[in-house]
């Protein structure tokens, strides 16, 4: 549902999704053991939700926010790629 509001227009819709489902997310991950943990938040479908929340609350210009679910979803590393960075982050980038 929230890339469908995202791809509306509706950036803040597509955030509220995107919260709620990181809230369901957070409770699978706070059952899991360590093991358990570290198979589920490298699954392709997890990736990509826990993907578009940090990139909509990036966008929206919430970064703490965004920052605050990295632990509570399992994430202590992550990845920049540096093609799905908004436009005035790519243009400081080997100025």
């Amino acid at each position: 549902m929230g890339e469908i509001l995202w791809d509306a227009g509706d950036p803040e819709g597509a955030a509220g999704e995107f919260i709620r489902s990181a809230g369901q997310m957070k409770e699978i991950v706070a059952t899991l053991n360590e093991e358990d943990r570290r198979s589920f938040v490298h699954h392709p479908e997890w990736k990509r939700a826990i993907g578009n929340l940090l990139d909509t609350l990036m966008r929206l210009g919430r970064r703490e926010e965004a920052l605050a679910y990295l632990t509570p979803l399992g994430v202590s590393a992550c990845e920049f790629d540096p093609t799905r960075a908004p436009e005035r982050t790519r243009a400081g980038v080997g100025g």
